[in-house]
């Protein structure tokens, strides 16, 4: 695989294979005969620049990329697997940020209350644009073009991401799909899928024993957080207070 230099280091990726995506892929019928050693996106952990490395430690954060590949999973558009952040203090999670570099991103973010989701939004994201992950959401990055999908972020060295709610649940609250005339929708959970624009069907996953209407929203900026579209997140560390929020969540002016 293609290492990425950054400075004096070459970073080579981490790849996440359907093997490992098995237990949240909505189309089991073609999971049955597909390659499960296949690729669907790659990690490229900890790429800060070596002149930068310094104040990245004494901010507890890191910079990372992920490329997720032009592949469909059956029916359904290629994802992260989805994760929750560790807390910073009880009842409060780490935040992340993100930048799509290239491509089109959608964000699906769900927030549990104890055993039930409160809160899902599908965030569409455009080169550029930034997306802030807020405390308490898990979250799940999903590539719904036929062209590569490049992804940058900054979160704290301190989170610890857990897969294993998602992999319960078979997945994350929506599953985005390409409408097909042989597509059977599952038992639904409201409303039986929600079209987003261009061919992505979401449909919720039955899974869920109850779930919150469904937001679609755009991308926006946090001008109150100094954070623009069209700005390099990468650039954030030349102005280290800008980045403090992800390592210390209480300081944000929301959650």
């Amino acid at each position: 695989m293609d290492a990425l230099r950054c400075g004096d280091r070459e970073i080579y990726p981490q790849a996440r294979t359907l093997r490992e995506m098995q237990s949240v892929v909505f189309d089991k019928d073609w999971l049955r005969t597909a390659d499960l050693d296949q690729t669907l996106y790659l990690m490229y952990r900890d790429c800060v620049l070596p002149e930068d490395r310094q104040i990245a430690q004494q901010l507890t954060v890191r910079y990372d990329i992920t490329v997720l590949l032009p592949v469909r999973l059956g029916c359904e558009f290629n994802k992260t697997k989805g994760h929750y952040h560790s807390e910073y203090k009880p009842g409060l999670c780490y935040p992340e940020l993100y930048q799509v570099l290239e491509g089109q991103a959608h964000i699906l973010l769900q927030r549990r209350s104890g055993e039930t989701i409160s809160d899902v939004a599908l965030v569409i994201a455009q080169e550029g644009q930034i997306v802030l992950v807020p405390p308490n959401y898990g979250h799940i990055t999903i590539n719904p073009t036929e062209k590569i999908l490049k992804m940058a972020n900054w979160v704290s060295t301190k989170v610890q991401s857990s897969y294993e709610p998602f992999e319960a649940q078979g997945g994350g609250a929506y599953f985005e799909v390409r409408p097909s005339p042989h597509l059977q929708p599952p038992s639904p959970v409201g409303d039986y899928g929600r079209g987003v624009g261009g061919e992505g069907l979401l449909i919720p996953n039955p899974r869920y024993n109850s779930l919150p209407p469904l937001r679609v929203v755009s991308a926006h900026e946090y001008p109150e957080l100094g954070l623009r579209h069209g700005q390099p997140i990468y650039e954030l560390i030349k102005t280290p207070q800008l980045l403090k929020f992800l390592s210390y969540p209480d300081e944000l002016p929301y959650r």
